[in-house]
């Protein structure tokens, strides 16, 4: 693609994951931009993800997949274990799917770890990527076929503004001008890591992906840090007020003296990728998934590329019809995902003769199948028109 020089410096409001991969990704297009981030210093939180290859194909593309394979892990398969009676169900080999469809690796990395390469990446871009942290997007005036004129706060309290052509917030869920605000989704994530030695009895491997299915809460264990460390999440349905005790798990015995850290799940009702006013939202700023398709991440990295290759592929960047088209197309890709990790919860919750049947079906689909049945996600191309 040509190289585009926008008429100024597009605004990203949130140094995450989104914010960063898209200026990133502005930059390859040579298109300048400003990330305002209001924290002082990035700190990630939560411990690790995992990325898919939909993901880990356009890390490579702006030149970090190779700094995050060196941190990472690449797990070979997926394990879906009842945890009511500890049976493994059945063994995706990821792995192998990714080599065999031509794909990207699949990986688990720690956040940290995924925020540091991108972050490197962005300061090696200082031509062309601007960061400035310790300041926060507080509003912006609509200036109609002028762009806008975006209001920032430094945390020293000094007020200032900046002129630009679109204004991208990637703030995430507590974005402060999304058009709605986060609900609690009944559902809170514990978080802790631990040595792979410490649960030997589980028969975990370092490249293995294990999620133990249960009815009142569900367990995803991962390796990160090339096998090093174990990333454990456990997600359980309660009550907000109520959800202040790490949950007892049969399994997961040998994580209950560990050091959780408990994080409500909160989300929006719905998808809102554009404002009245033509102000783009990605990554959980626009959608906030929760964790049953362990997507957030990749979501956010496929919303940043495929805005970025959609505006610089348009000689009017940055329309209003232009924006909209943008909008419509995340917003269908979003609501499969969605829609599957619904599909997920309700088989990971299940109970009684629904689990029996989850059972019985994912051994007589097989493997093969049911990943099959997942190309729709993972041979998506975000860089296709």
């Amino acid at each position: 693609m040509k190289k585009l020089i926008s008429p100024a410096p597009i605004v990203i409001s949130g140094g995450g994951i989104a914010g960063l991969s898209l200026a990133l990704y502005f930059a390859k297009y040579g298109v300048a931009s400003i990330i305002l981030e209001k924290a002082s210093e990035l700190k990630e939180i939560g411990a690790g993800l995992q990325l898919s290859p939909n993901a880990t194909r356009l890390l490579e593309k702006i030149d970090v997949l190779k700094a995050c394979l060196e941190k990472a892990a690449l797990p070979t398969q997926i394990n879906l274990i009842n945890a009511t009676n500890n049976q493994k169900i059945i063994s995706l080999p990821i792995a192998q799917y990714a080599k065999s469809n031509n794909l990207s690796q699949y990986l688990t990395i720690h956040r940290a770890d995924l925020q540091t390469v991108l972050l490197d990446a962005v300061r090696a871009q200082n031509q062309l990527i601007d960061l400035r942290l310790g300041n926060e997007v507080i509003a912006y005036t609509n200036q109609q076929q002028d762009g806008y004129v975006i209001q920032v706060k430094k945390n020293t309290g000094i007020l200032y503004d900046i002129p630009t052509k679109l204004l991208v917030c990637a703030d995430g869920v507590w974005s402060n001008l999304r058009p709605e605000k986060a609900v609690y989704s009944g559902y809170t994530a514990w978080r802790t890591t631990f040595l792979p030695q410490k649960a030997k009895h589980l028969g975990l491997s370092n490249y293995e992906i294990s999620v133990f299915m249960d009815h009142s809460q569900h367990s995803v264990c991962y390796p990160i840090c090339q096998g090093e460390n174990y990333n454990l999440i456990m997600i359980t349905k309660e009550e907000l007020a109520t959800s202040i005790t790490v949950p007892k798990s049969n399994i997961l015995t040998f994580a209950q003296d560990a050091q959780w850290s408990r994080w409500p799940i909160f989300s929006s009702l719905n998808i809102n990728y554009l404002n009245q006013d033509g102000i783009i939202f990605i990554g959980d700023a626009a959608h906030s998934l929760l964790p049953f398709a362990a997507q957030g991440a990749a979501m956010a990295i496929e919303d940043a590329a495929k805005l970025a290759v959609h505006l610089c592929s348009s000689e009017t960047f940055a329309t209003r019809n232009n924006l909209c088209t943008y909008a419509k197309k995340r917003t269908q890709r979003i609501k499969q995902v969605k829609f599957r990790g619904n599909l997920n919860a309700y088989a990971y919750h299940a109970k009684g003769i629904i689990a029996k049947t989850r059972d019985v079906t994912m051994r007589f689909m097989g493997s093969n199948r049911l990943l099959e049945n997942l190309n729709w996600l993972y041979k998506y191309d975000a860089l296709k028109l």
